[in-house]
């Protein structure tokens, strides 16, 4: 799914154009691997920070817009369950309980 919000980002962002322009900056393996990205299989992690490395310096951007990305890729990932279940319990205690609801002991 990051690999998908950081086209979003970039596509609402810039256009459709820079978001070519972007790949073009990129090696033709990447380029390969994110035209034909599933947005549910696993990718290396370096990918994903490859394309970030790239918006940076494609567009010479400054922390504000990391930030921007940032903000947007946590909207995007915060399902409405997720965003209920944080309405309900104090994410502190999610965090100190993760080990319930990913099957630890």
């Amino acid at each position: 799914m990051k690999i998908l919000t950081r086209r979003e980002f970039v596509r609402e962002r810039f256009g459709e154009s820079a978001w070519e322009a972007l790949l073009g900056c990129m090696s033709m393996e990447d380029r390969g691997q994110i035209a034909s990205v599933d947005p549910v299989a696993w990718y290396d992690i370096r990918l994903v920070e490859r394309l970030v490395t790239a918006i940076s310096q494609h567009f010479k951007t400054d922390d504000a817009l990391l930030v921007e990305l940032g903000r947007f890729d946590a909207e995007r990932e915060l399902s409405t369950v997720h965003r209920w279940f944080l309405r309900v319990m104090r994410p502190s205690f999610a965090i100190r309980h993760m080990d319930v609801y990913w099957g630890g002991s």
